[in-house]
């Protein structure tokens, strides 16, 4: 069975970065004291070399790490690129070989549409309790981190009286050598929570989504060059028990089981003292039991100078080549230029442009331009982060297989801390998604659009309140309000939620 297998990698995963940190306190020398109070710690500057930067549109591998506690109201992931994080002050690092944190958090929330659907309205009253705990072992540069929380959850028009959800989450970070690197990192949740089961909003049911993300990377580093072989894997499954009813939809959507394999090598060369040439290839192999299974090829290329201490230029290229049983291969051609300026901590900024071209579909559809602007701006009491881009994107990786989708997303979210306990979120966006493979998105939704691609365009508001009762304990507070206008009219819908969450941490 699939969770059998995500069980035993899951414990596998656990043992090899606990052994990993047990390792390096076995090697490395004891940490040196800690400083009196009365002497500041200064952290050493991290080396300046230029990164070459990542590729819109294209699927990200595992990130490194995970925030603790998670957020008590999760945003939808996007396909176009993520905006910066906030811009904070970094405070002296944390040395401690060993760190444990907790947290217990409380919700509720309305929903005044629970199934998303354009007509007769099914409301939901939901609670959810929400344990937690972290764990960091640390001895010079090797680390490894564990955090996981269970999710206990009671909902008016659940089928069961109590849902359990799980997020866990592991990263490490073992140095064999002066030279060899050794990192892997592990994700996996459980929910059915639809910003993350159903970004795309391809579904009028509930169900309960795992995803199971899987990242391990050997990096040999010299003074001029680096490679690094790396494994990517991703594993999504739906499940039929412990799952809400809703409005009859294809049973397709609902048996979809993914599994993608991931073979890369990436290396990069310092040409000049402030050029990097960066190289990479991917090797995907995609097994699903609805959309059909496909090996692809992937090659990139870039060129990153640092123009000064503060900017960075860069060109990037990349090939895409895919293979999908039963049906032709398609080929993804794209190209951009852009600029990073970093002036931390008032603001960072960034844009690109380029081009793309694919034979995936036919028509003006396949060629246009791609663009990204996004933003960061700290002031004492104000954070502004802005994005706007264009751009192609694969969503075999996601949830629900739409085959390649063209998306246009402008979001802006204003942060305000009047008074230190106070924090005010705003945060609005208007996406514009073209489903271009109309083969695929019938294959895996049972939906057969005419006239047409699908278009759906989503408007989405929402206003936080975030106030700290006290050092451990917070209070938040959400409304959020969801429009979406979609070609295929039974998708249309309006959602309104509200929410209140008391989130108590320890240390």
């Amino acid at each position: 069975m699939a969770f059998d297998r995500v069980s035993k990698l899951l414990t596998g995963v656990t043992a090899i970065l606990l052994l990993a940190a047990g390792a390096a306190f076995a090697q490395a020398p004891p940490p040196p004291p800690a400083p009196e109070p009365d002497t500041p710690v200064v952290p050493a500057p991290a080396p300046t070399e230029p990164q070459p930067p990542p590729l819109a549109g294209e699927p990200a591998p595992p990130s490194a790490g995970a925030q603790f506690p998670p957020p008590a109201f999760p945003q939808a992931p996007t396909l176009a690129p993520a905006p910066p994080s906030p811009i904070v002050p970094v405070g002296p690092p944390d040395v401690r070989p060993f760190a444990l944190r907790g947290f217990v958090r409380v919700e509720g929330e309305y929903n005044d549409n629970f199934f998303r659907t354009p007509n007769h309205r099914t409301a939901d009253y939901r609670e959810t309790l929400t344990p937690g705990l972290a764990a960091r072992f640390l001895s010079g540069s090797n680390e490894a981190n564990l955090s996981y929380s269970p999710s206990l959850v009671h909902s008016s028009v659940v089928q069961d009286d109590i849902l359990l959800f799980h997020l866990f989450d592991a990263n490490g970070t073992l140095g064999l050598t002066d030279r060899l690197t050794l990192r892997a990192t592990e994700h996996f949740d459980q929910t059915d929570e639809p910003a993350l089961a159903d970004p795309l909003n391809l579904q009028r049911t509930r169900r309960v989504v795992t995803t199971e993300l899987f990242g391990a990377s050997l990096r040999h580093a010299h003074d001029t060059w680096s490679i690094m072989p790396r494994y990517n894997f991703t594993l999504i499954d739906f499940s039929t028990s412990g799952t809400t009813g809703g409005p009859t939809t294809a049973a397709t959507l609902t048996d979809e089981h993914t599994e993608i394999h991931v073979l890369g090598l990436d290396g990069t060369l310092q040409a000049l003292p402030r050029n990097v040439i960066a190289l990479g290839y991917e090797y995907t192999i995609a097994r699903f039991r609805v959309s059909p299974d496909f090996t692809g090829h992937l090659g990139r290329v870039s060129l990153t100078r640092e123009v000064d201490p503060q900017m960075i230029a860069s060109a990037t290229a990349s090939f895409t080549h895919r293979e999908p049983d039963g049906s032709a291969a398609f080929d993804i051609w794209r190209g951009d230029v852009g600029i990073r300026r970093d002036l931390r901590p008032r603001y960072l900024v960034e844009a690109r442009v380029g081009y793309f071209a694919t034979d995936a579909v036919k028509g003006d559809d396949g060629t246009g331009i791609e663009y990204l602007a996004q933003g960061t701006y700290r002031g004492r009491w104000m954070t502004l982060i802005a994005t706007s881009s264009r751009s192609l994107a694969e969503t075999f990786a996601t949830t629900v297989n739409a085959g390649v989708v063209r998306q246009q997303r402008s979001a802006l979210e204003i942060r305000v801390e009047p008074a230190p306990p106070l924090t005010v979120s705003l945060r609005g966006s208007h996406t514009e998604s073209t489903f271009l493979q109309a083969g695929t998105f019938a294959t895996t939704t049972g939906i057969t659009t005419t006239g047409g691609h699908r278009r759906d365009t989503t408007i989405e508001g929402s206003v936080e309140i975030a106030y700290k009762l006290s050092r451990a304990l917070t209070l938040s507070l959400r409304y959020t309000r969801v429009e979406l206008d979609s070609k295929v009219r039974i998708f249309n819908y309006v959602n309104n939620r509200v929410g209140a969450a008391l989130t108590a941490t320890f240390e």
